[in-house]
Parts: C-alpha cells; sequence; structure tokens
C-alpha cells in the first residue's frame, strides 16, 4: 500500500514536471513569436519612413516648383 502511494505521488510528480517542461517551452515560442512581430512592426516604423521620404521629398519640391511657377506666371500678366 505505501508503495503504492509513493509510486502514484512520484507519477504525479513527472506529470507536473513535464507540465511545467511543455509551459516553459510554450512560453519561450509565443516570446519569440511576439519578439518577430515587434521587429517586424519597428521596421515599418522606423525604417520605412526613412525609404519613403525620398518620393515625399521629390513630390514636395514639383509641388513647391509649380506653385512658384504659377505665381511667377500670374505676375507676368499682371505687369503686361
Amino acid at each position: 500500500m505505501k508503495e503504492e502511494v509513493l509510486e502514484l505521488v512520484q507519477r504525479e510528480a513527472d506529470t507536473l514536471l513535464a507540465l511545467k517542461e511543455f509551459a516553459s517551452s510554450f512560453l519561450f515560442i509565443v516570446s519569440r513569436v511576439i519578439f518577430a512581430i515587434s521587429a517586424y512592426l519597428l521596421y515599418w516604423a522606423i525604417i520605412m519612413p526613412l525609404l519613403a521620404i525620398i518620393p515625399f521629398l521629390i513630390s514636395l519640391c514639383s509641388g513647391l516648383l509649380c506653385f512658384y511657377l504659377s505665381r511667377k506666371l500670374d505676375d507676368r500678366r499682371k505687369n503686361n
């Protein structure tokens, strides 16, 4: 009887140890996935705006150039 109880307690301890190891591995994998998602979001938040500034500056300069030329043409009409 005493040996059966000790064997049952040992099985429960082994089961708890297996669950603890499973939970530890699962949380490790989840932490890596969260890290990968945060790195991806950091890339889109930091790196991509730096790359997107070139087309933004081109469109800003062309818009300012068109505005300047429009005002210059408008002044020529007023002077004549």
